[in-house]
Formats: C-alpha cells, sequence, structure tokens
C-alpha cells in the first residue's frame, strides 16, 4: 500500500459513507444502476477495510469483497449472514469498470434491497468496532489500538450511515 492510504478505521469509514451516499442519491434520481453498483461494491470494500484494520489486519490492495467478508467471519462469525451478498457483490467491482464483455443487467429493486443490507452490515461494522474500543488494553504491541482514532467529531459521525 502506499504511504498515503490510511490504516485508521474511520478514514475508511468516511469513505465508504460517500459510497453509501452517491449510490443512494443515483438509485433515487434514476441514475445509472452500473454506478449504484459500483459505489454500493465500494462502500461495502471500504467498510470491511475499516473493520478488519480495527482487529490488526495489514492493509493490503484488495477489491475481493468476498475475500473480505471471509476474513472477517475469520475474526468474528457475526459476520456470516453477509457472505452470500458479498459474493454477489465482489462481481459488480469488475463488471461495472472495465468493457470486458460481461454485461449485467442491473434492476433497481435488487440494488434497493442489496443497500438496504448493506446498511445493516455497516451497522455491525460500527457496533463491532466500538465494542472493540472498549476492551481493555492488550498490551504492547497491539497494532489495532493504535490504528484507532477517536475524536470529539469522529464520535459524533459514528451513527450516520
Amino acid at each position: 500500500m502506499s504511504a498515503t492510504e490510511s490504516s485508521l478505521p474511520d478514514d475508511w469509514f468516511d469513505h465508504g459513507d460517500l459510497d453509501l451516499q452517491a449510490a443512494e442519491i443515483l438509485l433515487r434520481q434514476g441514475g445509472p444502476l452500473s454506478i449504484v453498483a459500483f459505489h454500493l461494491q465500494q462502500a461495502i470494500e471500504k467498510y470491511l477495510k475499516g473493520f478488519l484494520l480495527a482487529r490488526g489486519w495489514p492493509l493490503r490492495r484488495v477489491h475481493d469483497v468476498e475475500l473480505l467478508i471471509q476474513e472477517a467471519i475469520a475474526r468474528d462469525a457475526d459476520f456470516g449472514p453477509f457472505l452470500a451478498l458479498c459474493q454477489k457483490i465482489t462481481e459488480y467491482y469488475i463488471e461495472t469498470r472495465y468493457p470486458i464483455g460481461l454485461s449485467s443487467s442491473f434492476e433497481s429493486k435488487v440494488l434497493e434491497a442489496e443497500l438496504n443490507t448493506a446498511y445493516t452490515l455497516v451497522q455491525l461494522i460500527r457496533w463491532k468496532v466500538k465494542q472493540g474500543e472498549s476492551l481493555p488494553d492488550p498490551g504492547p504491541g497491539c497494532s489495532a489500538r493504535a490504528s484507532r482514532r477517536s475524536t470529539p467529531e469522529r464520535r459524533g459521525r459514528a451513527g450516520r450511515g
């Protein structure tokens, strides 16, 4: 990863929130469904990376949200119900960004349901990260503890999205 990419979960959550907002606005305004799907994939990717960073995961360049959810499940079984969503959403990254001959037929009702499920996943991630912040400090050498930042303005945004 480049030196400019943050390893702070809240930074990833902030960018994930922007993708959720973009997906929601585009969906509501009748925007291109492929772009809604892309922002949905990006939001889930960023939130999962934020969760994993909070658990000491070394940041790496990966867009496969199925792989990321499997990493999350390995750390916390509560993420299991989101595996099917992430398996489907993973395909959106390639299909919506590159002309590779795949032509998905996106449906607004399906994307709306997936967006709602994404919001449920986001709530779970935020709750798990907040819960992890209240755990006793495990001591020296714990990179997950050092990667969290909690400022009043960030805590105020925790309920968003």
